[in-house]
């Protein structure tokens, strides 16, 4: 685990967040969990936290797989005519990422919404954010 930077270190704003979360500075020091203080409680901090947690992250994992598999579909929409496509492989990016970085919920809400040319163009950047449209 990371050393914490000292309370006095914090930002100001960051400080007020965190008291008005009930987190003193004392307790702050001693290690107390910052997770519902950063408004983490029933979601991760990343994705990846989410994926090997499910049974904590309930809701969000039940959500993420929801998206995923919406997101596989209209992939397979897209590009499931093209001789490179494979649907497992697909689907699999789509919940899981690559390299240990599944995409936010937030991501695969805008792949549900952006259009076709908008998924190419992020699919095709080389982005390792972008890497759950990859479909091969």
């Amino acid at each position: 685990m990371a050393t914490r930077k000292p309370w006095a270190s914090l930002s100001v704003s960051y400080r007020e967040r965190l008291a008005r979360k009930g987190i003193t500075p004392q307790a702050h020091k001693a290690g107390e969990t910052l997770s519902e203080a950063r408004g983490h409680a029933r979601t991760p901090e990343h994705p990846s936290e989410g994926i090997k947690d499910a049974a904590r992250f309930r809701d969000w994992f039940a959500t993420h797989r929801q998206l995923a598999r919406r997101v596989a579909q209209r992939k397979a929409h897209i590009w499931g005519d093209s001789h490179k496509f494979r649907r497992y492989a697909s689907s699999q990016l789509a919940e899981k990422g690559i390299n240990g970085k599944p995409p936010s919920n937030a991501l695969l809400r805008w792949a549900l919404e952006a259009s076709s040319e908008e998924l190419e163009l992020a699919a095709e950047s080389g982005d390792e954010d972008y890497a759950f449209l990859w479909y091969h």
